[in-house]
């Protein structure tokens, strides 16, 4: 028994679905997935950043830790997309910008 289910019913899926309605659960995510990142558990921050930003939470920040985690990870021609997407969300940061130029040249060079 894990705790979440029993006589009343109650599974982890359901739990998991009434997280994602709760206001600022996205944000949680998200930041969960940067300090993931920063821990090298790339393929783990994915998942967190990816849910945050499903759950509605739009800033560039959470798409600049999906690109650092998909670079850690060698997934360049998708690291340039997420670095794309916070570049247009934040495009007086010059970072994003960047970063997505060298993922596209690392990704022209492994193909």
């Amino acid at each position: 028994m894990d705790g979440y289910s029993g006589e009343k019913g109650v599974g982890v899926s359901d739990i998991n679905q009434l997280v994602s309605f709760i206001p600022g659960i996205g944000h949680f995510e998200t930041t969960y997935g940067c300090v993931l990142v920063e821990a090298g558990q790339y393929q783990k921050a994915i998942t967190y950043i990816r849910r945050g930003l499903e759950c509605g939470f739009l800033d560039a920040g959470p798409y600049g830790c999906l690109g650092l985690a998909l670079r850690g990870l060698g997934r360049y021609s998708e690291a340039a997309s997420a670095f794309n997407r916070a570049a247009e969300l934040k495009p007086e940061d010059p970072a994003f910008a960047r970063l997505r130029e060298e993922c596209e040249r690392a990704a022209r060079k492994s193909h």
